[in-house]
């Protein structure tokens, strides 16, 4: 695996794929935590299901 602030082939660094991945965990973490705080809400379960 490259570092951070290495160039991929594309040219682009791999800055943007460990934030991404740690948005999509944020999103997962948060619609679990809503779907726990507020059972009735069931959009949260929903797209926690999704993103899995």
């Amino acid at each position: 695996m490259a570092c951070s602030d290495e160039i991929d082939s594309h040219g682009e660094t791999d800055m943007p794929t460990y934030k991404y991945i740690g948005e999509y965990q944020l999103a997962l973490n948060g619609f679990s935590m809503a779907a726990q705080l507020d059972p009735s809400w069931a959009e949260a379960k929903t797209k926690e299901t999704e993103l899995l």
